[in-house]
């Protein structure tokens, strides 16, 4: 009897363990459990093409390599269980990009690194944009059209009581790109809205949270609060008022909702991270009728989606258009022929707005545009450009300098042409200047 039970046991373990061997191979062929995508940048490698040639260089190998781990059954669910035990038992983040904080309060990196300064572009650049702001803003000036620039706050700059301490250094808040724009500005006696200094200042005294502890973006709140501030300054400029709207109801919900927690996302665990609920609001507008419409078009980064998502823009400022980091292809169907000054003088107000993470690539190529569709082929024109030119050129050959690897392919690249190092950088900064810049 006791036999005959110790054989059963033996059998069932046995067709336990060829079950589970079978069950990988069944999933790869019926798919029959469907695992979650994983979200962010990661990216799964397809198998690749067999050729000699990738044979010989090794990289046929290692693609094949990683294909082989990105499409096993399963994968997406192992990623997630190695990550929830990073997170829960290290306090680690997996994630590319992506670290948490004091409190449990999570960062992007490039937030972090905008509020150090990690990501300065150079007084030089950031002034000499500012230089073709001017001009641009004068030249729009002459058509009824005001040039307005906002400086957002970032995750980085408003908690920065929260940032992990081995990401602060004994670094100068001078050489920053926000407070590099902010003086520049000032100087230039450019309009331009401060948010980040703003939001500072109610930080202590806001009723209701601004950031979430898992989300990357400002809350709707936040963002009734910036397009609040912006409306105020834009009845200033043109000397007109503006539909007013206003805030009826305050909701605080025992979930968040996705844009609230999109950096935890990125980090594809299961567990939920800690957070504090958010408040969001339902926006009342007073009657039009008695108001003048004002269109803008506005130039920025992800933060002004969280404006768009509030509706304000289309009762307030109807006939209002954004470019996502001045991607202009999508205010115009396939079939339309852009033109890119008739679109900018349909507006009354171009805005150009950003936070800390992105200002080191603002304002996205859109003053380099209309400074070359609208600046007088002047002295100052010319002046302007020669700057641009030589910035680039120290900037190349900077870059240059930094990646050994690189560099090692100039210098083979000089000697085929019976040329210096220094004559083969500068020839390749100044055509990759004359194919990626705009002249006319």
């Amino acid at each position: 009897m006791k036999n005959n039970i110790q054989n059963k046991i033996k059998k069932l373990v046995f067709v336990t363990f060829i079950a589970v061997l079978f069950i990988p191979l069944v999933q790869q062929q019926f798919h029959l459990i469907t695992e979650k995508p994983l979200l962010g940048f990661l990216k799964e490698e397809a198998f690749p093409e067999f050729s000699d040639s990738t044979l010989i260089s090794g990289e046929f190998q290692e693609k094949f390599e990683r294909a082989v781990t990105d499409n096993i059954v399963f994968h997406n669910s192992f990623v997630r269980t190695l990550n929830v035990l990073n997170y829960s038992i290290f306090n680690i983040s997996k994630a590319p990009f992506v670290t948490i904080g004091k409190n449990n309060y999570l960062f992007g990196i490039s937030y972090i690194n905008g509020y150090n300064g990690d990501d300065f572009v150079g007084k030089d650049n950031i002034n000499l944009q500012i230089q073709k702001a001017k001009v641009v803003a004068l030249e729009l000036s002459k058509k009824h059209i005001d040039l307005l620039f906002a400086f957002a706050p970032g995750k980085g700059s408003y908690f920065p009581e929260y940032i992990p301490d081995k990401y602060l250094g004994n670094k100068s808040m001078d050489s920053t790109n926000y407070s590099c724009y902010i003086r520049a500005c000032s100087e230039a006696k450019l309009n331009f809205i401060d948010l980040r200094k703003y939001f500072l200042s109610i930080k202590d005294t806001v009723q209701h949270p601004l950031f979430s502890q898992v989300g990357v973006h400002w809350s709707d709140y936040a963002a009734f609060i910036a397009i609040d501030t912006i409306a105020k300054k834009i009845e200033q400029i043109k000397k007109t008022k503006t539909r007013p709207f206003y805030i009826s109801r305050f909701e605080y919900l025992d979930t968040l909702k996705t844009q609230d927690r999109d950096i935890e996302n990125l980090m594809n665990i299961y567990v939920t991270a800690p957070y504090k609920n958010m408040a969001y609001l339902k926006i009342n507008f007073y009657p039009a009728n008695s108001y003048k419409e004002t269109k803008i078009l506005t130039v920025a980064d992800s933060y002004f989606e969280k404006i768009v998502h509030t509706n304000i823009l289309d009762s307030v400022f109807p006939g209002s258009e954004f470019w996502l980091y001045n991607n202009y292809s999508i205010s115009v169907s396939p079939e339309e022929t852009f033109d890119f000054k008739s679109e900018i003088e349909k507006k009354d107000v171009v805005l150009l707005l950003a936070t800390d993470a992105t200002l080191g690539g603002f304002p996205y190529g859109f003053i380099d545009m209309a400074f070359e569709a609208y600046a007088p082929k002047d002295n100052n024109y010319y002046k302007i450009k020669n700057q641009e030119l030589r910035f680039y050129v120290y900037d190349f050959f900077a870059n240059v300098e930094k990646d050994k690897k690189w560099k090692n392919q100039f210098l083979v690249s000089a000697k085929k042409r019976g040329l210096s190092e220094t004559e083969e950088i500068f020839i390749s900064a100044l055509w990759l200047y004359n194919n990626t810049h705009i002249h006319k």
